[in-house]
């Protein structure tokens, strides 16, 4: 029987035999809808996550040099800042080791951490049996320490849920290493610490942001003589964050004082004690606002400096741009989660699977009926000499069209609903980057699914179909 006459029988079938075959479609676009709507739910949040975290880093680029110009290091942290290996050429000059060393020894560091993160994980009373109820750099330290190193093996051994993450052989080298890499953190740290010391001439009783807003030269020549690495480029990046981040922290101040306050109650019609600085930054977004609050900060406020009314409303729309970027990034903890198929969570990857099963399940018991209505039909084609494969890829091909059909509606359901979700979740942030072409490969991947799982799960009705007997196909009523 030819490829086109078997087409042209699963089409009569299909147009004759409608309602159920809507419903095996309608049961495979509720399945890949929902497959859909997992896996762009994903891409979006990956995608999101991303580009939060990258403007985020732009906008905490001020705090983190502030923070490290300003607050001493101990080894923990410098454990962490040597794994990262964000400005190695400083790192290097303050260990006062060579590049080959710092390859080395930052493979070390980075066993090191990993198997602190791993005993962080640890439930609580494990935790504490095992290395006590902090666990730090201090930790491993002890460990290097022959007697030590081989009472928490011991001890290790009498919780069989406990693996460690690293061969025992790993574990050893990883400790036998330890004593240069500590020994590199105590330099580094001393010497990081000891060129924060020497900045404090420069501070006097300003914070690091205000220091960093006046974008002295002196600083900037100051920072690169005593070992860390800044452009200038960059320094005078930081600068202008600085001078809008200083002025972000004044007028959050002024907001506290008690005339500027009850004036903001009496604009924003609310009580003096419900005044927040999100609300209050809502309200300056506006330019009408923003010189309300001015003529009032001038009249009011008791340590005034000079900003204008465009200066309250940028600095507010940044200030809300963060707060929304980082409701964005804590809501797409998930995405860190890659484990599962096709990039997803373990979690949505069992859904996803459940989905596929159910689905697979309908799809075949509704062939399954559409074999007994049709008992007389296979063995007249039969009788007329059609073949076992003949009456198997009629059931096939009819099964896989409706999953075409239905891997097409689902596609567009999914699709749209998750495009809606995530622009109602992330609003611009999801704009700005929206992954089109991410977009069509799971379309694509949507389609050719719901013709494979269909056509799959048409195997066993169709099978049953091909070897029924014509003569007991034909007394059957």
């Amino acid at each position: 029987m030819s490829l086109a006459k078997l087409f042209d029988l699963t089409w009569t079938a299909i147009r004759y035999r409608l309602f159920r075959a809507l419903m095996t479609v309608l049961v495979i676009t509720v399945a890949i809808a929902f497959a859909v709507n997992l896996l762009l739910g994903a891409v979006n949040a990956r995608i999101v996550r991303q580009n939060t975290e990258e403007e985020l880093e732009q906008h905490k680029s001020v705090s983190r040099w502030a923070s490290r110009i300003s607050q001493s290091l101990n080894k923990d942290l410098a454990l962490a800042e040597f794994v990262s290996a964000a400005r190695s050429e400083e790192l290097i000059g303050f260990a006062g080791i060579s590049k080959e060393q710092f390859t080395s020894l930052s493979e070390v560091a980075g066993q090191g951490l990993a198997f602190i993160e791993f005993l962080e994980t640890l439930q609580y009373k494990e935790r504490r049996e095992l290395v006590g109820a902090v666990v730090n750099v201090s930790f491993l330290d002890e460990l290097v320490d022959g007697d030590r190193r081989s009472g928490f093996l011991e001890m290790l051994s009498q919780f069989p849920a406990v693996r460690l993450k690293m061969s025992l052989e790993e574990f050893e080298a990883m400790l036998e290493n330890w004593v240069e890499v500590s020994h590199t953190l105590d330099v580094f740290v001393a010497n990081r610490n000891e060129a924060l010391r020497s900045l404090l001439p420069l501070f006097g009783s300003k914070s690091p942001i205000q220091v960093l807003a006046e974008g002295r030269d002196e600083l900037l020549n100051r920072l690169n003589e005593i070992g860390f690495q800044i452009e200038p480029e960059e320094y005078r990046q930081v600068v202008a964050l600085a001078k809008t981040e200083a002025l972000a922290i004044h007028l959050e101040n002024s907001f506290t004082q008690l005339d500027l306050k009850k004036a903001l109650a009496r604009r924003l019609n609310t009580m003096p004690y419900q005044i927040e600085a999100s609300r209050v930054w809502r309200s300056l977004q506006k330019q009408r606002n923003a010189e309300w609050y001015l003529q009032n900060y001038q009249e009011l406020a008791d340590n005034k400096v000079e900003w204008s009314a465009t200066d309250a409303v940028f600095i507010a729309r940044q200030r809300l741009r963060e707060a929304k970027l980082q409701d964005a990034y804590n809501a797409t903890i998930d995405a860190k989660d890659t484990r599962g198929l096709f990039g997803l969570s373990v979690k949505m990857s069992v859904l996803l699977i459940v989905s596929l099963a159910v689905c697979g399940v309908g799809i075949t018991n509704a062939l399954l009926m559409s074999v007994t209505e049709r008992y007389r039909e296979i063995a007249t084609l039969k009788c007329l000499g059609a073949l076992d494969v003949s009456i198997l890829l009629i059931f096939v091909i009819e099964a896989s069209l409706q999953g075409v059909v239905g891997g097409l509606a689902g596609s567009l359901i999914g699709g749209l609903t998750s495009f809606l979700g995530a622009l109602l979740s992330f609003g611009s942030i999801f704009l700005q980057e929206a992954p089109i072409f991410e977009m069509f490969k799971v379309f694509l991947l949507a389609l050719i699914g719901g013709a494979l799982l269909a056509g799959a799960a048409a195997v066993y009705p169709s099978w049953k179909a091909a070897r029924l007997a014509p003569l007991e196909a034909m007394r059957i009523e």
